[in-house]
């Protein structure tokens, strides 16, 4: 004969409460593995972002810092080559020189524009003389600047009045060395981001450019 055995209710209670712990604890160690792969695959995925983002970085920082290496040579080049017209001041011819300076767009292409600032009386001694006639200063004063407008290289001589005050000559006039000005807008370029590459430009000791 056989004999059926019902579970009385506290039996089938404690069974009902291990299938919650042990579910429980499933579930808690379903949840910690979750979490750990998570965080591997976030942190793998960032490190993943960063090692990206340093290589477009270095890539791109050697693309520009030659350019500008390039372009701080050929400030100093010009600084040199000027400082050695006013040595003697009688041998100095405006018209050659704007186009020393005109040349240094035609040979490239990244540059803006190219220019020079002097002190008044200061690059031939002659400012007076030139003092508002046609394509110069209306002080007379030697500020040649050529620049990039529409395609082509325009060419003007600015007032010294305009130049004085500006960082790209108030630095390396007051410091002696090369400056780099912080980026900056300019209207006259379509409002492009640029930075001006400067060299002061020597008498003996004193500057005068």
């Amino acid at each position: 004969m056989n004999v059926e055995r019902r579970p009385s209710a506290s039996s089938f209670r404690v069974r009902v409460r291990w299938f919650a712990l042990t579910g429980g604890i499933a579930f808690l160690l379903f949840l910690g593995v979750t979490w750990a792969i998570s965080a591997v695959a976030h942190r793998h995925a960032r490190d993943e972002a960063f090692e990206h983002a340093r290589a477009i970085a270095y890539r791109h920082g050697s693309e520009i810092s030659l350019p500008i290496a390039d372009a701080l040579s050929a400030a100093r080049t010009l600084a040199r080559s000027l400082e050695g017209l006013v040595r003697d001041r009688t041998l100095i011819r405006r018209e050659s020189v704007d186009q020393m300076i005109r040349r240094q767009l035609e040979r490239n292409d990244f540059f803006f524009g190219a220019w020079a600032v002097f002190e008044p009386g200061r690059f031939d001694g002659r400012d007076a003389e030139y003092a508002g006639k046609p394509g110069q200063a209306r002080d007379g004063g030697y500020i040649p600047f050529a620049y990039r407008k529409d395609g082509r290289i325009v060419f003007q001589h600015d007032e010294y009045a305009a130049d004085k005050d500006m960082p790209y000559y108030t630095i390396p006039r007051t410091t002696g060395c090369d400056a780099i000005i912080d980026p900056y807008a300019d209207p006259d370029a379509g409002n492009v981001l640029m930075s001006s590459l400067c060299s002061p430009i020597r008498e003996g000791k004193e500057v005068i450019g």
